[in-house]
């Protein structure tokens, strides 16, 4: 016996009411908390007991135990002839097994005894089911207290207390887990007490399930037998499912009824619980459902493989593609498992059900290799996906492709779709964009022709073609074509609720917007894709670097060089998963810029050239990239003086155009500066540092012919450019030469005022960035470690949170430190605060 003093307290405190009813499933202790309470002294009553059984159908036999109980227990005279009104002592007669009350006369007569009980008497109903009688008038009126099944499980001290009765000290988890696993559901650890050996505390724990002979004996003779075969038989097909509807039911049972005979279960048992408030969703109890679950497969494992087929097949139909693999998986039907992952499941890998439908696609790709079929390809590729392999994926792709031909008509298309997105993904981590382009085209002719009301994943396949389409537009330098994409795939990803799709291409778009002067909208777009991929940390990294370098792009031409280190370094952390190589690579031609702004010019040109090597790998080399990379080398030639090199040297696009003007300019070739200036000026495709830049050149050199209307003209038209969106780096290049002309232009032209002054303000300072980007950069993991620092937590604890060993967090953090040039955890938190990371 295990005092429960807490619900003794809950007995007491619901004398107010006239009927205690006390309903809960079998072995959930409704008859000790009774008879625990009445041995308190239940609030000084006179307490008689009466435990119910069969016999007790006939109502003679009914009344007179009634009578005998209040005379044993001196509630009323001996000898009284059933007169309640007798009953003139304060007293409690607890009324066990109520459940075996089945006949409508002895249900009248409980419901009698009830309504006229008289005034002195309270009563206390335990059953494992409320009685067919009139509870209702009592309930409204205020004179029912109800004590269920969430109320009488154990909680962990009385748990504890229980197992130390039997000789067992359980740690805080093995006492959490069996809670887990019983609902503390007082017979389940009473039967775990018991099986559990002293010895082996942690072995016992693991092997106590429904299935052990003990809890299954009990729960077959107490729960299911006291079934008629039709509710078994319901019970054992539906124990497949983890919680169980209405409609799963019918379709698993081939019934009509299944709402209704799990609210009739559910008011039953205790063992039955609905899951929300509509009472659509239920679950069984744990151990319930695994000793139904061991019965229906042992005795009938095709059964059991058909249940989980149709529970697949339902999954599918209702919108929950992850759950329908798994099921399907679970049954061992491996084309059921490919035909719901093309069809309906594969797009969820962009979303945090990923590692779920990994985990359930896994058993079909481990055999790829012994039985290379089209399902255990497609599969296999799935799993390589996940992992950043790409080129095992692109491998179990191509074995794939050479098998289309005979997957059956009604599946082709989503396979093919599959099949090539999947190649989408390899040219996206291989940095060729225009792969990625062929690969979209493809893939949205498909879709343009699949029928949707056969083709579930349809929508979603096409959010992320879109996306693909577009991210491949933009490192092309196709602008246009990249923000026709990129706006179909957010507007789509958004009506859907495709979050991650979503966040990817926002990043993409404010990266265009970023590239082309647009610089408020581009941030404005960055910092909504970085809240909503934060909601979704394991999913941060793939989805956030062009956020990031979006936002690099705008602090650069801003002049704002800490917040640009920052943004770069988070930047280069979010591009370390492997997946998207185009985004490494414009975080280092960024990182590029923002070292020759800080004088490290031999830094820079030394990634350039390995820039410049990797690139020819791919056909990165042709697009922006490319423009990116000569323009950062050209720039770097430029500050450090190498003026032949720049000169003599191959210049594609404008940013290099304009270093090439600016070092002909530093040369004394000022005609030649001057027309290559002017037709950039001119040029309606320049972005608007170019376009800034240019006429900066253009006042520059007129101002040293000493053409000064001319100098003014061209100085206010990149005045009138710049200001909205605050660019300022074009004004900082030639410091030394511009502020003067400034100063002149604020005197002789009232307009931009402010703005002038903000740029004179930058070029008084001398020191260039104020903050670097880190050599090199914090991989993701090493992020979150860091953010988990200034919350004191010790390393075994962050170890916890994130799954992985105390020595595996230890290594993080030596990695950090050695990053951040740091010694210790203190002085990582306050380097981690000064550049943004925290």
């Amino acid at each position: 016996m295990v005092a429960r003093p807490r619900l003794s307290r809950l007995l007491s405190r619901s004398a107010a009411a006239a009927v205690t009813l006390l309903s809960a499933g079998a072995g959930c202790g409704k008859t000790l908390a009774a008879a625990g309470w009445l041995a308190g002294g239940a609030d000084g009553r006179c307490a008689a007991w009466l435990t119910l059984d069969e016999t007790d159908n006939d109502p003679a036999t009914f009344w007179y135990d009634v009578l005998l109980a209040l005379q044993v227990a001196d509630a009323v005279p001996a000898g009284s002839q059933l007169g309640l009104g007798a009953v003139t002592r304060p007293s409690v007669l607890v009324l066990d097994d109520v459940h075996e009350l089945r006949e409508p006369a002895a249900l009248d007569a409980l419901g009698r005894l009830v309504e006229h009980r008289g005034p002195a008497l309270r009563l206390v109903l335990a059953t494992r089911a409320d009685p067919a009688i009139r509870l209702h008038r009592l309930r409204v009126s205020g004179r029912l207290a109800e004590i269920r099944a969430d109320a009488l499980a154990f909680d962990a001290a009385e748990a504890r207390q229980l197992f130390a009765r039997h000789g067992l000290r359980l740690t805080t988890p093995q006492l959490r887990a069996l809670l887990e696993r019983t609902q503390g559901w007082a017979v389940g650890l009473r039967l775990a007490a018991m099986s559990v050996d002293p010895a082996d505390v942690g072995g016992g724990i693991a092997g106590f399930t429904g299935d052990q002979p003990p809890v299954a004996d009990y729960l077959a003779a107490e729960v299911l037998d006291r079934h008629p075969p039709e509710v078994q038989e319901f019970l054992l097909r539906t124990s497949v499912a983890e919680r169980i509807s209405g409609a799963l039911a019918d379709t698993l049972t081939d019934g009509t009824r299944g709402r209704h005979t799990l609210e009739r279960l559910a008011g039953d048992d205790g063992l039955v619980v609905a899951l929300d408030r509509r009472r659509e969703w239920y679950r069984y109890h744990p151990l319930l459902r695994q000793m139904l679950h061991h019965r229906l497969s042992t005795d009938n494992p095709p059964l059991a493989a058909e249940m989980e087929r149709r529970q697949a097949i339902w999954y599918g139909q209702h919108g929950a593609p992850v759950e329908a693999v798994r099921r399907a998986s679970v049954a061992r039907d491996w084309d059921l498992v490919a035909r719901l992952l093309v069809d309906a499941a594969l797009p969820r890998l962009l979303s945090p059900e990923a590692p779920a439908l990994v985990a359930a696609v896994q058993p079909v790709a481990e055999q790829a290799l012994r039985d290379p079929s089209m399902a255990r390809l497609i599969c296999s590729a799935a799993v390589r996906f996940h992992r950043h392999e790409y080129a095992a994926m692109d491998r179990d792709v191509g074995d794939a492709r050479r098998r289309l031909g005979s997957v059956p008509a009604d599946l082709r298309v989503s396979a093919d779709v599959a099949l090539t997105v999947f190649e989408a993904a390899a040219a996206r981590a291989r940095g060729r964009p225009s792969d990625l382009v062929g690969a979209g085209a493809h893939a949205l002719a498909l879709l343009e022709h699949a029928a949707a009301p056969d083709f579930a994943a349809a929508p979603e396949y096409r959010v992320i073609v879109l996306n693909g389409l577009g991210i491949g537009h933009l490192w092309c330098g196709h602008r246009q074509e990249a923000n026709e994409y990129l706006l179909a795939a957010a507007g789509e990803a958004e009506r859907l609720d495709f979050e991650l799709p979503y966040v990817s291409a926002l990043s993409h778009l404010a990266v265009a917007d970023a590239v082309h002067g647009e610089l408020d909208t581009a941030a404005e777009r960055a910092r909504h894709a970085v809240a909503l991929a934060e909601r979704h940390p394991p999913a941060l990294p793939a989805n956030t670097s062009a956020a990031y370098l979006s936002l690099a792009l705008v602090h650069l031409q801003r002049a704002e060089w800490r917040d640009a280190g920052r943004a770069i370094a988070l930047a280069a952390a979010a591009s370390d998963d492997e997946s998207d190589r185009s985004a490494r690579l414009a975080v280092a031609a960024i990182q590029m810029r923002l070292l020759v702004e800080e004088g490290h010019t031999g830094q820079a040109l030394a990634i350039g050239a390995r820039l410049r090597e990797q690139m020819l790998a791919g056909d990165a080399y042709t697009g922006l990239l490319a423009g990116w990379v000569v323009a950062a080398e050209a720039e770097a030639l430029v500050a450090a003086g190498r003026l032949p090199a720049v000169l003599d040297g191959p210049a594609p696009g404008g940013r290099a155009q304009l270093c090439v003007a600016r070092a002909r300019l530093v040369a004394g070739q000022s005609g030649q500066a001057e027309t290559m200036a002017r037709a950039l000026a001119g040029d309606p495709a320049a972005d608007l540092e170019t376009s800034v830049e240019a006429r900066v050149l253009l006042a520059l050199i007129a101002e040293h012919r000493r053409h000064d209307h001319a100098a003014v003209e061209a100085l206010t038209e990149a005045l009138a450019l710049a200001e909205p969106e605050h660019v300022r780096r074009p004004f900082l290049i030639l410091r030394d030469r511009l502020g003067a002309l400034l100063r002149r232009q604020q005197q002789l032209v009232g307009g931009s005022a402010d703005f002038v002054e903000d740029l004179l303000a930058h070029l008084v300072p001398p020191d260039g960035p104020a903050g670097s980007p880190l050599a090199e950069p914090l991989t993701d993991r090493e992020l979150i470690v860091l953010r988990y620092l200034p919350t004191l937590r010790s390393n075994s604890e962050i170890g916890e949170d994130l799954f992985v060993t105390v020595n595996t967090v230890k290594a993080h953090l030596k990695s950090l430190y050695r990053k951040l040039g740091v010694a210790n955890r203190r002085d990582a938190v306050r380097r981690g605060r000064a550049l943004g990371f925290l």
